[in-house]
């Protein structure tokens, strides 16, 4: 059973990932391809990990 706090985590974690989005873009409007897809790698797999852990949870 998915508690409350999964979906709260969840929610946080896409919130999180607009942020790190639009860091990303300025990043790459700055010269700076190599951070900025770092950076945008880190949000997406945050945003998966928190969206596994809410379909798949037991």
């Amino acid at each position: 059973m998915v508690a409350l706090l999964d979906y709260l985590l969840a929610a946080g974690t896409c919130i999180a990932a607009i942020h790190a989005y639009t860091y990303g873009r300025w990043l790459k409007t700055n010269n700076n391809r190599t951070g900025a897809v770092g950076v945008i790698v880190l949000a997406v797999g945050g945003v998966a990990l928190a969206l596994y852990k809410v379909i798949f949870a037991k």
